[in-house]
């Protein structure tokens, strides 16, 4: 019996897909001494609690974070410190590297955020660490605040609807995480920046970066031929938090709107319960679509002139910046993390009456306008949300911190 039990096992095991899954199950998801100099005894440790890169293939990148991990690790080993690189959230990750901190020596500097974050910042070895939270939503009070007001907007709209299935998009943050560190990095707008300053020492500011589909060139002639067929047509792009992100307005607002169309692509599953309530014959579920496919030029940016994002807040939308990129014109609320720019429209409020005057306002533009913002939102994406405008101002950023703190001095 327990030769077939091993038989079994075996043939499993061979299959990568099944060894992968029993992988990530059972093992510890993090790398530890990534960059370990044996020769140096005063070399100084970095704990970076965010992502599990120990199989990051980068042809297979599916959300832009992982650019930005894979670039901050390195930011660190050019910086001479020794890294441990944690999964921020997975339980026995963090038991583990906890207990390993206690017993070897403390960390010089704790950045990221999640739970493990938080562990490692209170524990007693770790006191003089500098604690550098990496920013990547809005403030957590305000999220909950601006949701709020979501929910009693649609509950006004719709009494009856059930909306437990898509609550606000808590994450990873916290009022103690803030109150806890030194420094923050914070991917957002100035705007949303303001109600931290009360909580942390010092914030920076970086922008997101995007993934960028390298098949995909603007070329005037071919948007405006687009433009002129498909302005009609609008888009939603976007992940989990149908209301958080405003999906519930969109469906009412152009239930009123019969003439005009608009396309969803990204919805949760959880939530298509809601959407499917409150859809109209205009309002149409894609499904979910990888940016670097030829697909994803076809049906998304030669099928689209105008994305619109009514979300209560953000950190700095990636799906947003990623579609601008492509030369999508963002339609967007102030709380979705982005500085004021001529090429992103801002909506005056989430209310149904302000987004049908604002389309109004759009379809009344010539092709030519709506083809120079198109251009002008490409260009501004393709300078301001690159990977090398990333790795360029971290870099700066972590130069800047460590040069004030002596005490981590390499």
């Amino acid at each position: 019996m327990g030769n077939i039990f091993k038989s079994i096992i075996y043939r499993c095991l061979k299959n990568p897909a099944v060894a992968l899954k029993c992988d990530n199950v059972f093992s510890l998801r993090c790398q530890l001494n990534v960059n370990l100099d044996l020769c140096n005894p005063k070399q100084k440790r970095i704990l970076f609690c965010y992502l599990d890169l120990r199989r990051y293939i980068p042809c297979d990148t599916i959300h832009a974070n992982y650019q930005q991990a894979v670039q901050m690790l390195k930011c660190f080993i050019e910086m001479g410190f020794c890294v441990d690189v944690c999964f921020l959230n997975d339980y026995k990750t963090s038991q583990y590297i906890l207990d390993y901190n206690k017993k070897c020596n403390s960390y010089d500097i704790i950045i990221g955020h999640g739970s493990l974050y938080k562990k490692a910042c209170k524990l007693e070895c770790n006191k003089n660490a500098l604690k550098i939270l990496f920013v990547t939503e809005n403030f957590p009070l305000v999220v909950e605040k601006k949701y709020e007001e979501r929910a009693k907007y649609l509950k006004q709209r719709h009494p009856k609807l059930d909306i437990s299935c898509s609550p606000a998009r808590r994450g990873y943050f916290d009022e103690e995480i803030f109150t806890i560190s030194d420094y923050a990095i914070v991917m957002s707008s100035l705007y949303n920046i303001e109600p931290m300053k009360n909580y942390v020492h010092k914030i920076y500011q970086i922008n997101s970066n995007i993934i960028f589909n390298k098949q995909f060139t603007f070329d005037k002639s071919t948007r405006l031929e687009a433009i002129k067929n498909t302005k009609k047509t609008f888009l939603w792009f976007g992940s989990c938090g149908l209301v958080h992100k405003g999906v519930d307005i969109l469906l009412d607002t152009f239930r009123e709107l019969p003439d005009l169309d608009i396309n969803f692509y990204g919805l949760s599953d959880s939530e298509i319960s809601i959407f499917n309530k409150l859809k109209s014959k205009n309002t149409n579920d894609c499904g979910r679509i990888n940016v670097q496919t030829q697909a994803f030029i076809d049906n998304v940016v030669y099928k689209h002139c105008f994305l619109i994002m009514p979300s209560c807040s953000e950190g700095m939308n990636t799906s947003v910046a990623t579609c601008m990129a492509h030369g999508i014109i963002p339609i967007v609320t102030k709380e979705t993390g982005f500085e004021p720019c001529e090429y992103i429209i801002e909506l005056k409020d989430y209310k149904i009456e302000t987004l049908k005057e604002c389309i109004n306002n759009i379809l009344a533009m010539s092709d030519e306008e709506i083809l120079r913002m198109s251009e002008g939102a490409y260009n501004y994406a393709q300078e301001n949300f690159c990977l090398e405008k990333f790795d360029k101002s971290f870099r700066k950023i972590m130069k800047e911190i460590v040069t004030d703190n002596n005490r981590i001095k390499q």
